[in-house]
């Protein structure tokens, strides 16, 4: 959780949903931390990587909703890069 939560401000916050401020989490990058968060719970395997961060603040963007980017990076990790 700690290596996520660095992770989710290091990146991307030049975008007004992603501007965190004095060590605080945007809205926007706890969205980042609850959908990193529960995919890691989903998928013990996989847990985190570095990076993941990124395709979520990405899909955040396009879909505006925690949830369906949540199974948006499910679909993505489990059916087009599995394993």
């Amino acid at each position: 959780r700690k290596q996520i939560g660095k992770d989710v401000q290091r990146t991307g916050t030049s975008h007004p949903l992603f501007c965190g401020g004095g060590g605080e989490l945007s809205c926007g990058e706890q969205l980042v931390l609850d959908v990193l968060l529960a995919y890691e719970v989903r998928d013990g395997r996989v847990g985190y990587t570095q990076s993941m961060n990124v395709l979520v603040k990405f899909l955040l963007l396009v879909f505006r909703d925690s949830e369906r980017t949540f199974w948006m990076l499910c679909a993505l990790l489990d059916d087009y890069l599995p394993g």
